[in-house]
């Protein structure tokens, strides 16, 4: 929040994929406001889910993407490909979570 401006958020979600249920939680719709990217407003909300996830148990996080490169240098590891809802092809990060 900047004010009353939300400019950034994103989601903690049981199931992203339906090709990939055996996986959980998922990192989803990491957004921050196009004016304040390039901020390190991105790396800060995906740092406080890890610590959400974190505090709750768990040992891995997961996300979806067609990005390249943005997640691996936060540390996320490529660990393959996903199916979205209408088929389309996406790529599938996984973030070690250190206690």
């Amino acid at each position: 929040m900047e004010g009353n401006k939300i400019i950034g958020s994103y989601a903690l979600l049981r199931s992203e994929l339906n090709s990939r249920q055996d996986l959980s939680p998922w990192l989803a719709c990491l957004f921050v406001e196009p004016e304040y990217r390039r901020k390190n407003i991105g790396v800060q909300l995906q740092n406080h889910s890890i610590n959400q996830v974190r505090l709750k148990g768990y040992e891995k996080l997961y996300l979806c993407t067609d990005l390249t490169d943005y997640y691996e240098r936060n540390n996320w590891n490529h660990i393959g490909k996903g199916y979205s809802i209408d088929d389309n092809e996406t790529r599938i990060y996984e973030y070690q979570i250190r206690n």
